[in-house]
């Protein structure tokens, strides 16, 4: 891949021979941006779990940590703390010198020649899951290629003793176990340089090709005789069965036979059972229905005394209810008249009273109004006689003589005839 081209030349590779199955190693990278790449691959077959950046630049004072990494960093030669994911500030003389993973890793090798127990010899590969959890123990206690040669040698003595207590027939029965109690072992020790192992299955079993085809014909030889037996013993047992189901049906005819004659000695008792509860429960019947004819008769005649007695009942009731309301309406209508009589006697009285009192206003009234007509009167007459005067003067028929006032009225009713009035 170009990122191994470009970022991994063979010369920065770890100085370990490339071992067969998983090779661990430490691999040296341009920049730690390209460690999430790098730690996936496998460059040159070899398994990445360290990772050495180069140096960086002395005016870069800030350094990012990738997820799923540890940084192990010295300043002057001095080791640092681990630096966690993430951006750090780094002051001068400071130095990342290792990216530690902090993924499960994948470690798988061949074991080759182990004894079984008939002394065969059987090829065993295993696949182990490990992950480091103390960067600072690893790389400082063990490192990479320390790492790979202590799984290789745990996980031989484990399989190599696993395959010694096996049969060579029972060999392949491995394949795929789960060795808990190995992986508890293994941890005790590991834990120490900062890893733990999570998981041992034994992947594959192998053996010479001679040796396989011969257990592979027992195998099926083995199969074969156990096919024969099962078929044989199912043929005893169906023949077995036959017998047994010859003997059972001939003693369950013999049961039905039984059965059906108790039957048909149950149903002829239970049909006279039955002759003789229907005749009993006829004779019940007719009974029950002469007794119950002459109940209704006679509670129909009790039903029709108690209707004539209610109707009787009722009708003196009636007759009583309606000689009380025709008393009752009587004196209510007494009442409504005395109380009409009383109502308009009071009436009257206030209306005399009220027109009695209307006059003596309407007298009062009209004695101050009397005295204010008799000034307009004299007025009126006043008006009247300067009138006539004038009309006595337009009319030249008329000669007045005399002092009198009211003798010119006169003179005036007269109209305008020729008169001539003398007043001494």
């Amino acid at each position: 891949m170009n990122i191994i081209a470009n970022y991994v030349p063979t010369h920065w590779l770890s100085s370990a021979a490339k071992r067969e199955g998983t090779t661990l190693s430490t691999i040296q990278v341009k920049s730690i941006d390209d460690c999430h790449e790098l730690i996936g691959l496998k460059p040159s077959g070899f398994t990445p779990i360290v990772l050495i950046p180069k140096r960086r630049p002395l005016k870069n004072i800030y350094v990012r940590v990738p997820d799923g990494f540890t940084g192990l960093a010295t300043r002057w030669g001095k080791r640092l703390p681990p630096f966690d994911p993430g951006r750090h500030m780094l002051l001068p003389g400071t130095r990342m010198v290792f990216m530690v993973t902090r993924r499960s890793n994948v470690f798988s090798a061949p074991i080759k020649n182990c004894k079984s127990k008939d002394n065969v010899d059987v090829q065993i590969e295993v696949l182990l899951v490990f992950k480091i959890i103390s960067a600072e123990d690893f790389i400082y206690k063990l490192g990479p290629e320390k790492l790979d040669d202590l799984l290789r040698a745990s996980q031989e003595d484990f399989v190599r003793q696993i395959v010694r207590n096996t049969l060579l027939i029972d060999v392949y029965s491995l394949q795929g176990r789960n060795t808990e109690g190995q992986l508890n072992e293994m941890n005790e020790k590991f834990r120490t340089y900062g890893v733990i192992v999570d998981q041992i299955t034994i992947t594959r079993v192998k053996l010479e090709d001679k040796l396989a085809d011969t257990l592979q014909k027992r195998a099926e030889f083995d199969i074969r005789h156990d096919e024969e037996k099962q078929k044989q013993l199912f043929d005893m047992n169906v023949l077995n069965h036959k017998e047994d189901l010859s003997k059972q049906q001939n003693s369950s005819n013999e049961r039905l036979k039984e059965m059906e004659k108790e039957n048909d000695q149950m149903i002829a008792e239970i049909d006279r059972e039955i002759a003789e509860i229907r005749a009993d429960t006829k004779a019940k019947i007719s009974v029950i229905e002469a007794e119950t004819t002459a109940r209704v008769n006679q509670v129909k005649a009790d039903a029709e005394m108690e209707a004539a007695k209610a109707d009787a009942e009722r009708i003196t009731r009636v007759r009583d209810i309606q000689a009380q309301a025709a008393f009752e309406r009587d004196e209510i209508l007494a009442q409504i008249e005395q109380t009409q009589r009383e109502s308009k006697a009071e009436a009257d009285r206030i209306i005399a009273e009220a027109e009695a009192a209307a006059l003596t206003i309407l007298a009062k009234a009209e004695a101050e109004a009397a005295k204010g007509l008799e000034k307009k009167r004299q007025a009126d007459l006043a008006f009247a006689d300067v009138d006539i005067i004038s009309g006595l003067a337009r009319n030249k028929e008329i000669a007045v003589s005399g002092a009198d006032a009211r003798h010119l009225a006169m003179a005036a009713a007269v109209g305008n005839g020729k008169m001539v009035y003398h007043n001494s």
